[in-house]
């Protein structure tokens, strides 16, 4: 599985991102801003815990 690190943004910011992706059919994720690119961690508990911290 593939796992990427983001930051949602505020509920207002979000509803306009989401409206503009309507008008343009693109839509396919939560408005976010991507920190991490998608990665396939070796160790999936371990990079989890270095995300979190």
């Amino acid at each position: 599985m593939q796992y990427f690190v983001g930051i949602v943004p505020p509920g207002e910011i979000s509803d306009k991102i989401i409206q503009i992706q309507r008008q343009h059919g693109d839509n396919r994720l939560e408005p976010h801003i991507t920190l991490r690119p998608p990665v396939k961690p070796i160790d999936v508990p371990a990079w989890l815990r270095v995300i979190e911290q």
